[in-house]
């Protein structure tokens, strides 16, 4: 038996209680048999053994005692071989050999194979049967081990036969040689052995190391100029023989170098130079062609230079160069007869749709949703690892620390059901995300793009419509092994999903790509709803340009342009920095020309010639000879010699057309193959600052005391305007697919593409059906140009992106920029089809070529009426490009004026205040009237819009009555006392009165004073603060209405006021009017008998200078002109006075401030008179006379 386990050195085991064996240190003497490893000893069969552990030090130190019933072993059944055969005899070296044993193992555990001995080891192997590789005959045994009667006496043993003559020839194979060719491979290399025969493949030597045979024949690759040794094998009946190498050598032709030497005026030669890799140094030769003539062969080894493999050599060139016709040189390896080209192709490098077998209409995740997990798929469920056309991962991130994440049941991963979605856009399934309460990432295969130019992925996406949450999240993003950054088809982060406009239906993301290694698409999906949910579907990576094996031959050359340079002289011109290096529009600037070289020789020119200053809008231009805008003249008799004679030299001032950064040319004009076949020009470059505006400004007129200050409104400071973001700037609708989206950056900076996106809104929609991610930077003043892939090859030369999805338009869809899902500018008009376009002055989007203004500098928002003439151009040419790949940028701004110049003369030479916002000329009366003229002033640049002229008047204001002493005639009536004779006068009646200033003799003023009454006396209707009504009866005067009382003078003083300040002296005025103050005339007695005569009515008014206009009478409120007693009868009768005076001739003016002045107003009299009949009472009013 055996003991196994436990803690201490060694253990006791006392099976017949008389003998002890123990596991202790080897070399211990003290008797007890060393055993390492498990202790084993024998015992008795039948009886119990105890086993205990002892420590060594202290040996007090024991476990428990195990007892250990040691059982009665049965009787061995002894191993029998019954034959021992292998499958094949006379091998070749090296050949494998399947030996196999026929027998009964009985109580043995297992076969063991020995190699030349039997049981020498080691052991070549166990079991019924083996392999073997024998090098040489070898004799192979079996024999049966373990178990109860192991080592069994028994042992067989087999020869295997080694024929070395059985190992076939190595295959004949050919050294390639191939051109080099961009991430190319060429075709499967071939060797030819015997019937049969299996061609193995190594890249190493199999006779000299280990190599293993490759799993197929090796495509070379022709993308690195090297020379690279294959080895093949062919293997016959099982034998391989030794192997064949075969050598591909890449060779490559490279940087061609043209030189031209001018031998004389009239010929020249070349130094054409290049580098060959692995050009073959000894025997190799190459020719050269320039335009239709070939020169050479030339060899490799006379050719040499210093440097790797550098190789040059001088052609001789016939003819005068003067045409500067440019011509294709190629230098072609001789040697190279079978090239290899690479065909370009298109392919879908990866797409799914999720149309494999459906597991399940739910997902139940088993993980813990407190910790970060990978998501796997569970039997019955809906599949959340996708392996099927491309394999997804889904991971699951505890972003919301819910208790419950996929765990409770949910609909996430590949499905059928369409109630949301109506139909999926590829198939009958798709994949689809919901209530992840947390974050779910699932993650594409990384897809290599690197042989191929571009590669467009898309994906289309339905994002439900309900009621999205702010930290719901929903990312979909490219990223790539290569080193360049993630494209974002898709990010939410920081945006309620509610705003986006994305909710709802069907629409395509998409993006061109192209880099080295791979792109991966992940999506990442955050949400806690089971309404809240995102479905995918129709995932592809469509490549275009992708390099495959080809069979078109081609010879290895390399091939340049070289444009002939005329051997005469041509003039140079140098120019120095312009004085001074920013001027204002229409200020003049020196420049001067230096380095004439040659002109004073005239250089044989057959016609006259100047030099011309031109004007560019930006930068230096490659040709200053097109375009551009003339500016100075500069004949050749006024050039000035320099130091040098051969050099001279010439200035000019001259005024610059155009604003903005502008470069200016010295050019020699005219130039002709004629003349020098030359056209050398120098450039500078000079600011131009845009003037400043400045409106009309009111003339000034002021009373005499009011303040002359000017202080200008209209003035306004231009400068170039600044993008808030980027703006459309060209927009091509042509034929077929000749569709392009130009793109410009005004905003002064670079900007970051990964947050834009190209959206398409087709045939009126309201939501984008797609939208294409962009990437990259655009450099501030440049354009970026996505154009169909499928325009023609003119147009695609001109993109910069070419994306389907950004380009699928015409004439009657909307088109946006959007910058983190906000559209920033929009061709068209949102939710709107117009037909087959928009239409407006003249101008159509479809079949044409539309150019925004250079004045637009902002974007629309899509949202209103579209009319293209209002921000566009067009030059109604269909497929026309011209300006495609540039923008001309040209918007101002304007922001108030803040400082201006004060002159006092129109030739702006008498300076009065320079840079103030406000001037005050001090006019006075004599002065009046003065003329300023104001400027609005840069103070950044210093420069001064046009003037325009003000003039400052001085008025002698005065103050008058222009409406005194209008009757209101609502006096109360005199009571008049007939017993007493007493009249009672209220005196309450009023007059209305209107005072105004006005100019000199009721002059009309202008328009803009500030008159306020400051005091008032015995004036009813006004008071202080008042101000004062401009034009109120149509006289150009300041006016204020008031009554006043009747007999009672009145004062009144006015005041002028400047930004709320009284400037000037005060205005003082007053008056007095009354009403008459008739009598009864006769004077009327208090009682009458009734039988008295009548007495005539009568009314006088001593004031009244000039008569009554009237005196009209009432009895009782019957017109009467007398009282008569004796008609009227006994009774009280009520007798009513109306009097009109006439006017005293004084115009309501009192003559002198206290006097009253009479304007005839109307005033009643009334008094009471009683009629008796002859009674005492009335006898005092009889007259007696006695007679004789």
């Amino acid at each position: 038996f055996t003991v196994t386990g436990g803690s201490g050195d060694y253990f006791l085991v006392n099976p017949d209680n008389d003998i002890n064996y123990g596991r202790q240190p080897a070399g211990a003497t003290n008797g007890l048999v060393t055993i390492f490893g498990n202790a084993s000893a024998a015992a008795t069969p039948g009886s119990t053994a105890p086993v205990q552990v002892v420590n060594s030090s202290p040996s007090t130190c024991r476990s428990e005692i195990l007892m250990i019933n040691v059982p009665i072993c049965p009787d061995c059944t002894e191993p029998e071989i019954t034959d021992i055969m292998r499958s094949e005899d006379n091998v070749c070296p090296g050949k494998t050999v399947t030996l196999s044993i026929v027998g009964d193992l009985g109580d043995a555990t297992e076969w063991v194979w020995y190699e030349d001995a039997c049981g020498q080891d080691p052991s070549i192997g166990t079991g019924t049967s083996i392999e073997v590789m024998p090098e040489e005959s070898t004799m192979y045994f079996v024999r049966p081990e373990g178990g109860c009667g192991d080592p069994w006496d028994l042992c067989r043993g087999i020869m295997v036969t080694v024929d070395p003559t059985a190992i076939p020839d190595p295959p004949l194979t050919e050294d390639l040689l191939y051109c080099f060719r961009e991430g190319a491979f060429g075709p499967e290399l071939t060797a030819e052995g015997e019937p049969g025969a299996t061609i193995n493949w190594y890249f190493t030597d199999p006779g000299t190391t280990d190599a293993e045979p490759l799993s197929s024949p090796p495509t070379p690759f022709l993308g690195d100029p090297r020379i690279v040794t294959f080895y093949a094998t062919q293997t016959v009946d099982g034998c391989e023989s030794q192997a064949a190498p075969l050598t591909v050598t890449v060779r490559q032709l490279t940087n061609l170098e043209v030189t031209q030497n001018c031998v004389d005026a009239f010929s020249y030669d070349l130094d054409i130079c290049f580098n060959a890799f692995n050009a073959d140094p000894v025997a190799g030769q190459y020719t050269v062609t320039v335009g239709n003539t070939e020169y050479g062969p030339f060899n490799y080894a006379d050719s040499e230079v210093d440097g790797f493999a550098a190789y040059c050599v001088n052609i001789p060139m016939a003819g005068d160069p003067t045409d500067a016709e440019t011509l294709d040189v190629t230098v072609t390896d001789t040697e190279m007869t079978d090239g290899l080209t690479i065909d370009l192709f298109d392919e879908i490098l990866a797409a799914t749709s999720f149309e494999n077998d459906l597991t399940g209409d739910q997902y139940i995740d088993t993980g813990d949703p407190m910790v970060d997990h990978d998501l796997v798929n569970n039997v019955g469920q809906q599949e959340i690892d996708v392996d099927a056309d491309m394999a997804f991962d889904a991971f699951y991130f505890n972003t919301r620390n819910s208790m419950d994440g996929l765990t409770d049941g949910d609909f996430f991963g590949v499905t059928d059901f369409t109630g949301v979605v109506g139909a999926f856009t590829d198939g009958n399934q798709g994949y689809q995300f919901s209530d992840a309460d947390g974050k779910v990432t699932l993650t594409g295969p990384a897809i290599d793009i690197s042989n191929c130019e571009t590669v467009e992925i898309s994906v289309d996406i339905f994002v439900q419509e309900t009621g999205w949450e702010g930290d719901d999240e929903i990312r979909i993003t490219i990223v790539y092994d290569d080193g360049q950054n993630d494209t974002e088809l898709l990010n939410t982060v920081g945006s309620d999903i509610d705003d986006l406009n994305i909710e709802g239906d069907w629409m395509t993301l998409s993006t061109v790509v192209s880099g080295t290694g791979t792109a991966q698409l992940i999506f990442e999906f955050d949400s806690n709803s089971g309404f809240e949910a995102l479905y995918i579907d129709n995932i592809s990576y469509s490549a275009m340009s992708c390099a495959a094996d080809g069979a078109v031959a081609e010879q290895c050359s390399v091939t340049t342009e070289f444009t002939e340079e005329s051997c005469f002289e041509c003039p140079e011109i140098g120019m120095t920095a312009v004085e001074p290096g920013a001027v204002c529009l229409g200020e003049d600037a020196m420049f001067e020309i230096t380095g004439l070289v040659n002109f004073a020789e005239e250089m044989n020119l057959e016609t006259d010639f100047n030099v011309q200053l031109v004007e560019f809008l930006g930068g230096e231009p490659a040709d200053a000879y097109e375009g551009g805008t003339v500016i100075a003249d500069i004949p050749f008799a006024e050039l000035m010699p320099g130091d040098d004679p051969d050099v001279l030299m010439a200035s000019a001032t001259t005024t610059p057309m155009t604003v903005g950064t502008v470069t200016v040319c010295a050019i020699i004009n005219p130039t002709s193959e004629a003349d020098m076949d030359c056209m050398p020009q120098a450039c500078t470059q000079l600011i131009v600052h845009p003037l400043p505006t400045i409106g009309e400004e009111a003339n000034i007129a002021v009373c005499n005391g009011g303040s002359t200050e000017i202080t200008p409104t209209s003035g306004a400071i231009v400068a170039p305007a600044q993008a808030s973001d980027l703006i459309i700037s060209q927009y091509l609708e042509g034929s077929g697919n000749n569709k392009c989206i130009e793109i410009f950056n005004g905003t002064g900076a670079a900007v970051d593409l990964s947050t834009y996106s190209i959206r398409l809104y087709n045939n009126g929609n309201t939501m984008p059906n797609t939208m294409t991610a962009l990437s990259g930077t655009l450099a501030a003043g440049d354009v970026y140009v996505i154009c169909n892939p499928n325009a023609d090859m003119a147009i695609r030369d001109l993109a910069d992106l070419l994306a389907t999805s950004a380009t699928s338009f015409n004439g009657d869809d909307a088109i946006a920029i959007a910058n983190n899902g906000v559209n920033v500018d929009v061709l068209g008009q949102i939710g709107v089809d117009p037909g087959s376009a928009w239409f407006g002055g003249g101008i159509s989007t479809l079949n044409s070529t539309l150019t925004r203004k250079p004045e637009i500098f902002e974007g629309n928002d899509g949202t209103t009426m579209f009319d293209p003439s209002v921000e566009w151009t067009s030059s109604g040419i269909i497929d026309d490009t011209e300006g495609l790949g540039s923008h001309t940028f040209n918007a101002f701004d304007e922001t108030p004026a803040t400082v201006y110049n004060f002159y006092g003369d129109e030739e702006l030479t008498d300076l009065l205040a320079e840079e103030v916002a406000s001037f005050d000329p001090m006019t006075t009366l004599e002065d009046s009237p003065q003329t300023i003229y104001v400027t609005a002033v840069n103070p950044d640049t210093g420069c001064e819009s046009e003037a325009v002229a003000i003039t400052v008047e001085v008025i002698a204001c005065e103050i008058a009555i222009t409406d005194p002493c209008d009757c209101n005639d609502d006096a109360s009536p005199i009571v008049f006392d007939a017993e007493t004779g007493i009249y009672t006068n209220a005196n309450d009646g009023t007059f209305g009165e209107v005072v105004a200033i006005t100019g000199p003799e009721a002059a009309a003023l202008p328009a803009g004073f500030d008159f306020r009454v400051l005091a008032v006396t015995d004036a009813i209707g006004v008071a202080a603060g008042d101000v004062l009504t401009y034009d109120a009866f149509g006289n150009g005067h300041y006016s204020v209405s008031f009554d006043h009382p009747d007999d009672v003078g009145y004062s009144i003083t006015i005041g002028l006021f400047e930004d709320n300040q009284q400037v000037g002296d005060d205005f003082i005025i007053s008056n007095v009017c009354a009403y008459p103050n008739p009598e009864f005339d006769p004077a009327l007695d208090p009682i009458y008998c009734d039988f008295e005569p009548a007495i005539t009515l009568g009314g006088i008014d001593d004031d009244d200078v000039n008569g009554p206009t009237s005196v009209t009478f009432t009895v009782n409120g019957n017109t009467a002109v007398a009282f008569d007693p004796t008609t009227l009868g006994e009774g009280v009768y009520e007798v009513v006075m109306t009097y009109t005076g006439a006017d005293d001739g004084q115009g309501g003016i009192s003559p002198d401030g206290t006097t009253p002045a009479y304007r005839g107003c109307t005033q009643e009299v009334v008094t009471s008179i009683v009629v008796e009949p002859v009674e005492i009472s009335c006898i005092s009013n009889v007259n007696v006379t006695l007679g004789e």
